[in-house]
């Protein structure tokens, strides 16, 4: 039976595509898709059009989505028949993460242009962002028939197809992306990854080593590299230099201080891991996300205390987020801080009745009533 390396999730997360933020589609709406009579395009009705889209645009830029989408449905009833309408409904819907009513919309579009790889490359994109992994391959294929050399697409159906495990199709995806050079180099710690899922960590790291040698300001690149010599060889002097050098290029980066703290203190130097750990959180971004996302790697190497400290950060951030006080709990529990676990749980249990949330309700209740708190149901991280 094929057992899957443990650092490839690891891996998998650090190397993933960011599926590009669509920016060359102008904004619109999905609603109605009423296919009612087209109106005729008299002089006021162009006039009329011309001031909803201007509208639209400052709307979007003004961060309000809601409105603006309001005002390109009724921009959809004037000209049922301009594609670039359509295609700006979806791209609003994906700044808003409805992805499937952008699908619809992109849809629609497509079927008033069909050739057109902005639109058929942001559909993949939709359908990737929705794990519709079969119809994101297809979609990303459709952009490859069009232009073989849309290095976008070829990172795209290279994620997909891992997801469905074709670990070697996704890397021949990731190859031909290498091959038409693409700016950062990101596409090889994609490479490794996949290399990895194969059973060859041999290679993964030699490919990681080339990269760096490429690329040698993606900072990146050499955390990956880090991460892959701490996991699959014994070169932990190697790994220890790798993550320093990513820690010189990019000093804001959290997680390196993690990988570095993580690696100390299995050299059994827990003081000096530890101000690797509080430097993680000192330096990571003042937002809920990140205060949290910081404080779960921190709770996974069992850095309760550490990760106290992120999650009560996240708290004050977010102070009605009830998966904060939910998680601080856990920390807590997990310092034998006990009356302050059930304290934390109890503010998260209110903030769950306020949002109707049964199930969330239920959990904190089965801490406070004592069940075991390390079972994964309880975990709001797995």
């Amino acid at each position: 039976m094929h057992h899957r390396n443990p650092i490839v999730p690891t891996l998998i997360a650090l190397a993933g595509v960011s599926l590009s933020t669509l920016t060359t589609l102008i904004p619109g709406d999905t609603i109605p898709f009423h296919q009612g009579e087209v109106i005729a395009q008299t002089r006021n009705n162009q006039q009329q059009l011309d001031d909803l889209l201007r509208q639209g645009r400052e709307l979007v830029e003004a961060g309000n989505y809601r409105r603006a989408l309001e005002v390109y449905h009724q921009a959809v009833y004037i000209d049922q028949s301009n594609p670039k309408i359509y295609s700006g409904i979806g791209y609003l819907h994906t700044l808003e993460g409805n992805y499937t009513d952008a699908v619809q919309a992109y849809e629609y579009a497509l079927i008033l242009e069909p050739n057109s790889i902005p639109f058929q490359y942001a559909l993949a994109h939709c359908f990737a962002q929705l794990n519709r992994n079969r119809e994101a391959e297809q979609a990303y294929r459709q952009v490859l028939r069009l232009n073989v050399n849309h290095v976008e697409s070829h990172l795209g159906l290279g994620v997909v197809l891992t997801r469905q495990g074709r670990h070697r199709d996704a890397y021949r995806q990731y190859e031909q992306a290498a091959r038409l050079n693409p700016k950062d180099g990101e596409v090889y710690g994609m490479m490794a990854t996949s290399l990895l899922e194969q059973d060859r960590p041999a290679d993964a790291v030699s490919v990681l080593q080339q990269a760096t040698e490429r690329y040698p300001h993606n900072s990146r690149l050499w955390m990956q590299l880090g991460i892959f010599l701490m996991g699959t060889t014994e070169d932990q002097v190697g790994a220890i230099a790798a993550f320093n050098q990513s820690a010189r290029l990019d000093p804001s980066n959290p997680d390196v201080q993690i990988q570095l703290g993580t690696i100390l203190l299995g050299q059994g130097n827990a003081e000096e891991a530890r101000r690797m750990f509080y430097r993680a959180i000192s330096i990571a971004e003042d937002t809920y996300p990140e205060q949290v996302r910081v404080g779960d790697l921190l709770f996974k190497q069992g850095e309760h205390a550490v990760a106290i400290l992120a999650y009560r950060r996240a708290t004050q951030l977010i102070p009605d987020e009830p998966s904060g006080f939910h998680r601080l709990g856990l920390a807590l529990e997990g310092r034998s801080r006990k009356s302050e676990a059930r304290m934390a749980w109890e503010t998260a249990m209110n903030l769950y009745r306020r949002q109707n949330n049964q199930v969330g309700i239920e959990l904190m209740q089965a801490l406070l009533d004592g069940e075991d708190s390390s079972e994964p149901r309880f975990r709001p991280f797995n």
